[in-house]
């Protein structure tokens, strides 16, 4: 045969001389229960296949050569121990299981498959698929991928890869785009704070060192979906316009393990939508998913959650679209009996300033009184965070042992903050009665909040509805429009701080019902309005557009009151799902 021609030759012959014929023929082989590990073994599956997957890549040199020749590894049903690291994989190799569910790999190395290029290459184009990669070990990096654009990751089962620290080294899977300065752990260098800096550094130390990717550093291309982690995380650094869905993190019976991220730096258009992140605890080291660096265009949609979430800014790359970060059609649901004192959801303009970010048709809301956080959403800035727009939402039940929190919270986290052009307006907040319904507190005397609009809520069932509270630094505040029912001694807007307000007029405070459904699914159709609401027109056009559900509402000219307008009729599926225990 060729290759046995091939082999006498050499290697790196062998090497050159694949590369050179790559557009004449792509080759495939094969692991097996059957085979043996022996000299010439994986051309053929069954019995002339390897028994491992190293002794094909490392021995025999079959998957570690760097050339556009597309060839493919194909492992049969089964399971396979397998203690020695593959190593490096080239570029455009394919290694295919035959099931997630039906292939098993046991390790005890971490970086067990490693995909490295130090500049991000077009030609990745590596495929992972069809088996479950288990750590027998206290392991990091089961798959370790820096610098490989228009690669695919899919179908697989990550399992036991429970080493959890904020480095890529803690990962079950590990992407992202250039190495930086150090390729140590096998993806950019974060924590160099001081000289020296290489692109894609972000540093929390003195000064807050943070330095953007450069536009040859980014990974692109990237799909990861289908995938099942349980006590395993994934981490995604110096990404740009991924793909990461239908994903299931199963890390609840795991301390002190996240979902994505925790952290994960420089996300730029990534998109991340329908996948369940099933969280242990709210400890501020076991993260739903945590972003940082956001913009152009980031998008987190349709995922289930039952943990807490962080989107911290970078205003980076924004140019080709209006929005730096989307969160929408999200269930943030705690179903699980645990606390913490975290935002459920935060936005942050941390070390780095975030515009331009909507929050909308999200579930936020906790299962019984023994799980919740501080609030639902926290929209906080050490540094800049405007032009945020929060509508459509349901903040339902969310306990805390804490006397009378908010559910969303405006807040400098540093001196010098500034919060600017904030906009709350048709959601329902029902949190329960140890809650406000939102908070805009100055804790700085140097950081300015302004501009913060409170329109066409409905607030029922909790302690109070708005609170402004700071000292210098606060104007133009706005509320109308906003329906209040059956709250507490700090309701009627009673406990707001007047001073602060612009405007405020046109606010409902009563004991009469808004009318809502009150039974079936939450949020929908549990928070939609019956025919006779006080709630149905009484709204304020606020500029909503049919991008986001409309303002054009067949029955009249004015928006209801609310996150849902009134049809007349109820919708015939459930939506809102929620994780159980």
């Amino acid at each position: 045969m060729m290759l046995d021609n091939m082999k006498k030759i050499g290697p790196f012959t062998v090497i050159l001389l694949l590369c050179l014929t790559s557009s004449a023929w792509t080759a495939t082989y094969y692991i097996d229960p059957a085979g043996t590990n022996r000299p010439g073994c994986g051309l053929a599956p069954g019995a002339s296949a390897c028994a491992t997957l190293s002794y094909l890549v490392v021995t025999q040199g079959h998957g570690s050569h760097d050339c556009s020749i597309g060839d493919s590894i194909h492992i049969g049903a089964g399971s396979y121990t397998d203690n020695t690291a593959v190593g490096h994989v080239g570029l455009n190799w394919s290694i295919l299981g035959a099931g997630k569910g039906t292939t098993t790999i046991t390790t005890n190395k971490s970086k067990y498959i490693t995909l490295q290029t130090p500049v991000p290459v077009v030609n990745g184009n590596n495929e992972i698929s069809g088996f479950n990669l288990v750590a027998s070990a206290a392991n990091s990096n089961g798959i370790l991928s820096s610098g490989r654009n228009n690669q695919k990751i899919h179908d697989m089962s990550f399992t036991s890869w429970s080493t959890e620290n904020m480095s890529d080294s803690g990962s079950a899977l590990t992407v992202d785009g250039k190495y930086g300065a150090n390729d140590s752990t096998g993806g950019f260098y974060k924590t160099i704070c001081a000289g020296g800096e290489p692109s894609c550094t972000w540093c929390q130390g003195v000064g807050a060192i943070h330095t953007a990717p450069l536009s040859t550093d980014w990974a692109t291309g990237v799909l990861i979906y289908n995938n099942t982690f349980t006590n395993s995380k994934l981490m995604i650094n110096v990404l740009r316009g991924a793909m990461i869905y239908n994903n299931t993190f199963n890390n609840a019976n795991e301390t002190n393990i996240s979902g994505i991220g925790h952290t994960s730096f420089w996300n730029s258009g990534n998109h991340i939508y329908n996948n369940v992140l099933n969280m242990n605890s709210l400890a501020t080291t076991t993260i739903a998913i945590e972003l940082w660096g956001i913009g152009g265009d980031t998008k987190f949609y349709n995922n289930t959650i039952n943990g807490w979430s962080s989107f911290v800014g970078g205003d980076i790359g924004k140019v080709a679209t209006p929005y730096s970060l989307e969160i929408y059609g999200n269930n943030f649901y705690i179903a699980k009996a645990m606390t913490g004192a975290l935002a459920q959801v935060e936005v942050n303009g941390n070390s780095s300033s975030l515009s331009n970010v909507i929050i909308y048709k999200n579930y936020f809301a906790s299962s019984a009184i023994d799980r919740g956080c501080s609030c639902a959403l926290g929209l906080w800035a050490r540094t800049t965070l405007s032009n945020v727009f929060v509508f459509y939402n349901v903040f339902g039940t969310n306990w805390w042992d804490g006397a009378n929190r908010d559910l969303v919270e405006v807040e400098d986290i540093g001196a010098g903050a500034t919060l600017t052009n904030i906009n709350i307006f048709n959601n329902v907040f029902d949190g329960g009665a140890n809650r406000i319904g939102g908070l805009v507190y100055q804790q700085n005397s140097s950081s300015i909040l302004t501009n913060t609009t409170w329109v066409n809520n409905l607030f029922m069932n909790m302690y109070g509805d708005v609170k402004l509270s700071g000292s210098s630094g606060m104007a133009g505040h706005v509320s109308n429009h906003n329906y209040s029912y059956n709250l507490g001694a700090g309701g009627s807007w009673g406990a707001v701080r007047g001073s602060y307000w612009s405007t405020n007029s046109n606010n409902v405070n009563t004991s009469t019902s808004p009318g809502i459904i009150g039974s079936g699914n939450k949020p929908d159709p549990y928070y939609r309005l019956t025919s006779g609401s006080p709630c149905i027109e009484a709204g304020t056009n606020v500029g909503l557009t049919s991008d986001y559900g409309g303002t054009t509402v067949p029955h009249g000219t004015a928006p209801d009151i609310g996150a849902f307008e009134w049809t007349g009729a109820i919708p015939g599926s459930p939506s809102g799902l929620r994780l159980v225990e």
